[in-house]
């Protein structure tokens, strides 16, 4: 009678477990039915759209910098930190850098950079602002041929006229390090002047403005004494973006 009762439980408390499973399966099945019908635009409605996610466009305005070892960031922590990046962040610019060391207007690079005026026309055409930002190097070359200096300078912003005609075009005359009343490069310095209002250019005036003297930047060079460092390029990002801001009242 003990196994009797045994393999009655076994068979039923199987039938038990089996019962259950299949209470389950329907149950997921009608639950699986009533989602899909859920889910289903109702009759007559209009279904919505699937939601899509991209990257917002960058409203920002465009900028283009042209010019030398400073504006390629030499002495800079990073390329991020360099001056024209600097420039841009404070003004809300987006940042197009163009910057070879060792050339200006009529100056190319003993490693094969090529002049502002070689480069002048690759400008983005949907730039909003041209900065260029140069002239220390021409010293080496200007008392030998001024005329070439002045007529460089004219092409260099006669071409970016042409690649970025709606473009606002600024112009930082030399950041000179050295005697400030030295006469080559008050002069080039006249001549850059001259030659940004002849082109409709707003000129900002670094040599006469004397941001290289100021200790925040003459106290952060670097050995060569031509270069600033990272804190000598946050002051003089100071400076630049101050001034175009004033000069500008769109920048």
């Amino acid at each position: 009678m003990g196994n009797g009762f045994v393999d009655w439980f076994s068979r039923s408390y199987k039938g038990i477990i089996i019962g259950l499973l299949a209470v389950f399966a329907v149950t997921m099945v009608v639950l699986a039915m009533q989602h899909v019908k859920a889910s289903n635009a109702a009759e007559g409605a209009t279904p919505r759209p699937i939601p899509t996610f991209t990257s917002p466009a960058d409203a920002r305005p465009l900028v283009h910098f042209l010019g030398d070892s400073y504006t390629f960031g030499y002495g800079a922590n990073s390329a991020r930190t360099a001056l024209p990046r600097e420039i841009a962040q404070k003004l809300d610019w987006r940042a197009d850098v163009d910057g070879v060391g060792d050339t200006g207007y009529v100056t190319t690079s003993s490693k094969g950079g090529d002049t502002f005026v070689d480069r002048a026309s690759k400008i983005p055409a949907d730039a909003k602002y041209v900065v260029v930002m140069g002239g220390v190097n021409d010293s080496k070359n200007y008392d030998a041929n001024p005329a070439a200096f002045t007529a460089a300078v004219d092409t260099t912003f006669d071409k970016i006229r042409s690649a970025a005609p709606e473009a606002k075009l600024i112009v930082v005359g030399p950041f000179w390090p050295y005697d400030p009343s030295a006469p080559g490069v008050v002069a080039m310095d006249s001549i850059v002047k001259q030659a940004a209002s002849s082109h409709d250019a707003t000129f900002i005036d670094a040599l006469k403005a004397g941001w290289m003297k100021d200790p925040s930047v003459a106290d952060n060079m670097l050995p060569d004494n031509l270069h600033p460092n990272q804190k000598g390029y946050d002051a003089l990002a100071g400076f630049v973006s101050a001034a175009i801001a004033e000069a500008v009242p769109s920048a």
